[in-house]
């Protein structure tokens, strides 16, 4: 079991929390997929639920082992893949990196050999091995992430956006590892908004927005869509609302189903005296109750 209790994260001179109160229990061969707005604090969670980051307050156990009080010892747990990859050695190459962390997760030189071929396969760096890293594309980059992270098949793997800068045929192979692994007893935490991919798989969403974490088990609540990004003229005022909108520095924005059409929303702020110079769109995930998924 992996659980988290009143977990809060502070940074030093911050204001305020960036989230509080979390409270998850993920039992084993389970896979949670975490959204959110940008900045909401995804990325933070995972590192604290690693013990990248020290908690504020509050207790994260993982298979027994506090991840606060032994973090040495609950790392060996976690397979960790954080978005975007910084932390790998520029000038050596892709294999030698893998070789590397290998040592670190305390494999002797023989297993470490296999393991990294084992983990290159998986991720489809066959071909690239031999590449310094500073060479690698960030799909590639990417994807060596995911192969450390798989290093001595660890029982719980954390992965930051990792289907982001994949093609379509490396995305597939992704999921389709991550369902053999949730399959096999693994549990699988990641933050994406590309979660079309892994909408299939999902056990747990939890929705991370204003500090707070809702989690639900109901698959039909993953909403899948894009947020419409609306730059105006004039620009909106302070406290300037519109129906259905939400007032930003540039414009307005709203999420919106994959497939909806905004022409309606656009007359909306027509007739509210705001015309659309530019418009953008970002594909994103949402939680909704389930009353509202029906509707």
């Amino acid at each position: 079991m992996f659980e988290l209790a009143d977990v809060a994260v502070r940074y030093p001179g911050a204001p305020a929390d960036v989230f509080s109160g979390v409270d998850l229990a993920l039992p084993d061969g389970t896979l949670m997929v975490l959204v959110g707005p940008n900045g909401a604090g995804k990325t933070t969670l995972l590192r604290a639920m690693c013990g990248l980051i020290r908690p504020t307050s509050g207790r994260i156990e993982i298979d027994g082992c506090d991840v606060v009080a032994h973090p040495d010892r609950a790392q060996r747990s976690f397979g960790v893949s954080l978005y975007p990859e910084r932390s790998f050695y520029f000038r050596l190459t892709a294999r030698q990196n893998l070789r590397y962390f290998a040592a670190l997760r305390g494999l002797g030189r023989r297993d470490a050999i296999a393991e990294v071929d084992r983990v290159l396969a998986v991720a489809g760096l066959e071909e690239h091995t031999e590449l310094p890293f500073m060479r690698l594309s960030l799909g590639l980059r990417k994807r060596l992430g995911f192969a450390r992270a798989l290093l001595g098949t660890p029982s719980t793997l954390l992965l930051d956006e990792p289907l982001a800068n994949l093609d379509s045929a490396s995305a597939t192979a992704v999921v389709e590892h991550l369902a053999s692994l949730r399959d096999a007893g693994h549990r699988v935490v990641l933050s994406t908004h590309e979660a079309s991919g892994v909408a299939s798989l999902v056990d747990i969403v939890g929705q991370l927005r204003d500090g707070r974490l809702t989690t639900t088990d109901e698959r039909t609540a993953l909403v899948l869509g894009k947020t419409v990004m609306v730059e105006t003229e004039p620009a909106p005022d302070p406290g300037v609302l519109v129906p259905g909108w939400a007032t930003t520095s540039y414009g307005f924005s709203r999420m919106v189903g994959a497939d909806e059409d905004i022409t309606p929303l656009l007359t909306t702020l027509g007739a509210a005296g705001f015309r659309a110079v530019r418009i953008g769109t970002r594909q994103e995930a949402s939680v909704l109750p389930v009353s509202e998924v029906l509707v």
